[in-house]
């Protein structure tokens, strides 16, 4: 899993432990429809009528029937909520694993650094062996060449047989061969070190037999710089029952 996915999910559970403000405004305009209609003024016109009478005057007037849409013309609404939870042992819950997936990524991050250090480690060494390897095949190479020349020194002065020579340049061929074959192994070596480092592959590489400090070897940032994620405690600031 992504730890920064993670890291996301975990903050998006911990926000439901706190109050959550809404607001939602709407306003609707309708024209026509069914209605209803409600003869109030057939109703209380005659009562009015009889009232005026009795107290000779006009405090009672007319009232015209009523017509009543089944949708109003015009509404307006708003509304501002506050919700704050509780008591809801889903969102404990749900933050509590989003919390263990968190530290799951964290610690798989963790392993993937210390797989990296083994692995330079180990290159380092194979680079190391080549390079000595190297070393060792010149001197070969030295010694070689230098028995070729005696052998053929032995031959002309009629010391020897010529089968000397032919053995000489068998073993010299013969070292020839491995010492290219050393060198592809020494790139090859060289290459997956610097891979490792995210440096060029054709970088030089310090050799140092005696003390070799590969923990002190620069890795990527984005390794050395993730940090654990500062998890709340169980009862802290996260959890108000109320």
């Amino acid at each position: 899993m992504n730890y920064n996915k993670s890291l996301a999910a975990l903050t998006q559970s911990k926000a439901l432990f706190y109050p959550n403000i809404g607001f939602n405004a709407r306003y609707s305009v309708a024209d026509g429809g069914r209605t209803i209609d409600f003869p109030v003024g057939d109703l209380l016109n005659p009562v009015y009528t009889t009232l005026n009478q009795l107290t000779q005057s006009q405090k009672f007037t007319q009232v015209e029937n009523e017509q009543i849409y089944f949708i109003r013309p015009t509404e307006q609404e708003t509304m501002l909520s506050l919700h704050k939870p509780l008591f809801n042992s889903d969102i404990w819950f749900q933050y509590k694993i989003r919390k263990d997936l968190s530290e799951a990524a964290f610690i798989g991050i963790d392993l993937y650094k210390r797989e990296l250090v083994k692995e330079i480690k180990t290159a380092y060494f194979n680079y190391l062996k080549t390079v000595k390897a190297l070393e060792l095949f010149q001197q070969t190479l030295e010694v070689v060449k230098e028995n070729l020349r005696v052998s053929e020194s032995l031959v002309a002065n009629d010391k020897v047989t010529v089968d000397a020579v032919y053995r000489s340049r068998a073993e010299l061929s013969k070292v020839e061969r491995q010492m290219a074959e050393a060198e592809k192994f020494h790139e090859s070596a060289k290459a997956y070190f610097n891979f490792l480092l995210n440096k060029p592959l054709e970088s030089n590489i310090e050799v140092i037999f005696n003390n070799v400090l590969i923990d002190s070897l620069l890795l990527t940032p984005q390794v050395n710089q993730i940090q654990p994620y500062p998890y709340p405690e169980p009862g802290s600031e996260l959890w108000h029952p109320g």
